[in-house]
């Protein structure tokens, strides 16, 4: 099982690529690292390596909503509670 950080920044990830414009599926593996999608066409693929490169400089792990999902990841994981409400990256 991926960490709650790991699985936090994919999350993130997942949902910023899933609102490109263009992107037409997705998925996020928070286990392996692996993001995999499909585009509509060149600018669609024009905007999601922007997207990517843009990850150089503003990782998720150093945003404050990364923070935010692992806390309810590990309050989820914690003894007694149900995995119910447990996130899980976007599969378009």
């Amino acid at each position: 099982m991926p960490s709650a950080t790991a699985h936090a920044s994919a999350v993130i990830i997942a949902n910023e690529v899933a609102a490109i414009p263009g992107v037409t599926g997705l998925v996020v593996n928070p286990r392996i690292g692996s993001v995999t999608l499909t585009v509509a066409d060149a600018a669609a693929k024009a905007r999601t390596l922007a997207y990517f490169e843009s990850l150089a400089v503003n990782p998720p792990i150093l945003r404050p909503d990364r923070a935010v999902i692992a806390a309810e990841d590990l309050e989820a994981a914690a003894p007694g509670r149900s995995a119910a409400g447990h996130r899980t990256a976007h599969h378009l």
